[in-house]
């Protein structure tokens, strides 16, 4: 028999020691490959829930910022009639729905978030169901049913209590955020730390196999070839990992430019009110530049007119419900006293105590003048500025209210331009809107300051005459007004043009006693006027002789 010694394929006595080093230090390196790879796992599910959170926070911003739309085009709608809002309206309506959804699905792992959500669910639906209501009666009923709606309040309240269950959202997921960030950074860390080590120690215990083991150089071949191997998985591992921190990074310079460009002001202090920074809309309304407010305390925007009941009821509201909002008077850094619409968020740590306060403020001022822009735009024709559709039936209702109290007598005098369609196909477009600019100023010399003169569109004028004594007035205004435009307009680099009129008169309460029937005597008295030869009036009442004016 073979000695044991001698037997080539046992080990050793001298290499026993070393053999078990190296089989311990195999096995270390196992565990440490083990932790690693239990390290990473960790670090992918905290990575998917800081970036579900993100896209929580951003879904929210969005939700907002469409049901702000929808309630804006409902109410443009309602005030002017103009289809662009239709449009608005209809985009943004349908753009939620699928919002939500996406809501519903990103809070469907947090109970309160979850019921938050369905909370909010529920006033957007009421709000579109009250937006709905505004651009279907503004469409069925007209502009004064759906001013009532909207002064009823009922969208504002809405929309106050969407903003505010918003706020409350973010500010749960902010804070959900900060304490995942902090958990995958401390997850990051260990795993850096794992992977280094197992790293070292493999090349470690790789060298070891390679100077102590010469005699099994196959083994330890595929020895080193599985700890690159293992390596190589860890580093696409790490890779991929990089990768999606990469994509949580965009998502969060998404969020930083949808803070500088919204236009509503946003301020963010510490807990004891200095502020940190602010975005552009806060220093456009407020007229210091950010270099001027960053160090400073918020109180700096403070009016004369805030007293220490105000300040109470907002520090109540925020230690008990962790915002407030409402109108507030501030100050610009020119001494403006401007009045602001605020809304106040408290961010707290994990153990409840405020760290900063995030502040959004909107120009309530500015906004007033856009709500002023639009019911001009409602109730003017944007050509010529004259009254429209809209405030003509308003001032004829006015007038014959005073014609029935005073016993006198309002006529409606409706004009046609004759010749006016060659004017648009022979000189253009433009050469027509010219034209009938300056026919507005003819006829507004011509006329009353108690007179009202009105475009329907096209070439179509009406004209509203108050206190009239007899019918002969009225005719012998049409009179004047057809001899007004007999000269030729210039019309600039478009060259001249020579129109005539035709005008069609009723009288309230001769020829009709009602609104809309006044109007439509006075419309066929034109026509008539027109087919009797053109440049020339006519009565409701007259046969297809015109009669001069006495």
């Amino acid at each position: 028999m073979l000695d044991r010694a001698s037997d080539p394929n046992q080990p050793h006595r001298a290499e026993k020691p070393i053999l078990t080093g190296f089989a311990i230090a195999a096995l270390l390196s196992l565990l440490i490959a083990l932790a690693a790879l239990y390290s990473l796992v960790r670090l992918e599910g905290d990575l998917g829930r800081v970036v579900e959170t993100n896209e929580l926070i951003v879904t929210l911003q969005t939700v907002q910022s469409l049901a702000s739309d929808a309630e804006a085009a409902s109410r443009g709608y309602a005030i002017t009639g103009d289809q662009i809002f239709l449009v608005s309206y209809v985009r943004a309506t349908s753009l939620i729905t699928g919002q939500l959804e996406s809501l519903r699905g990103l809070t469907s792992t947090d109970a309160r978030q979850a019921e938050h959500g369905q909370k909010l669910t529920t006033l957007i639906g009421q709000r579109l169901e009250v937006a709905k209501l505004l651009v279907d009666t503004r469409t069925s009923e007209g502009f004064e049913a759906a001013r009532a709606i909207v002064e009823s309040g009922s969208g504002r309240r809405l929309q106050d209590a969407i903003r505010e269950t918003v706020s409350e959202m973010r500010a749960t997921a902010r804070g959900l955020y900060q304490h995942r960030a902090a958990q995958t950074g401390r997850t990051t860390l260990i795993t850096k730390l794992i992977v280094g080590l197992g790293l070292v120690f493999a090349l470690l215990t790789a060298f070891a196999a390679r100077t102590l083991v010469k005699n099994d150089y196959a083994g330890s071949r595929r020895a080193h070839d599985e700890l690159n191997e293992a390596n190589r998985q860890l580093d696409a591992r790490v890779t991929e990992r990089t990768a999606e921190l990469t994509a949580a990074l965009q998502r969060l310079q998404l969020t930083d430019a949808a803070f500088h460009g919204t236009q509503d002001g946003i301020v963010i202090t510490d807990a004891d009110g200095w502020i940190l920074t602010v975005n552009p809309a806060f220093s456009k309304i407020s007229e210091y530049a950010e270099t001027e407010l960053v160090g400073r305390h918020i109180n700096m925007m403070q009016s004369a007119l805030h007293d220490g009941h105000l300040y109470q009821q907002i520090w109540d509201s925020l230690s008990r419900a962790g915002s407030w909002h409402g109108a507030i008077p501030n100050l610009r850094k020119g001494g403006e006293v401007f009045q602001a619409w605020l809304g106040i968020s408290r961010l707290t740590d994990d153990t409840g105590v405020a760290t900063h306060y995030i502040g959004i403020t909107t120009d309530v001022g500015r906004m007033n003048r856009v709500e002023t822009e639009l019911e001009r735009l409602a109730h003017h024709d944007t050509l010529t500025g004259l009254p429209n559709r809209l405030l003509l039936m308003s001032r004829l209702e006015h007038s014959i209210e005073r014609a029935r109290r005073d016993r006198l007598l309002s006529a409606v005098l409706f004009l046609d331009l004759d010749r006016f369609k060659q004017v648009n196909d022979t000189l253009g477009h433009a050469a027509g809107d010219a034209l009938l600019r300056q026919v507005a100023e003819r006829l507004r010399r011509r006329l009353r300051e108690v007179d009202t003169l009105a475009r329907l569109g096209g070439d179509e004028f009406v004209i509203v005459l108050e206190g009239l004594q007899n019918p002969l007035e009225a005719a012998r205004i049409a009179e004047a007004l057809i001899d007004e435009l007999r000269p030729a307009f210039d019309l600039g680099e478009h060259g001249e043009a020579s129109i005539g009129t035709s005008i069609g008169i009723g009288i309230f309460p001769d020829h009709a006693t009602a609104l809309d029937v006044l109007l439509e005597s006075a419309d066929k008295a034109l026509y008539t006027a027109k087919r009797e030869g053109r440049n020339r009036w006519k009565f409701a009442d007259q046969a297809s002789t015109p009669q001069p004016p006495a």
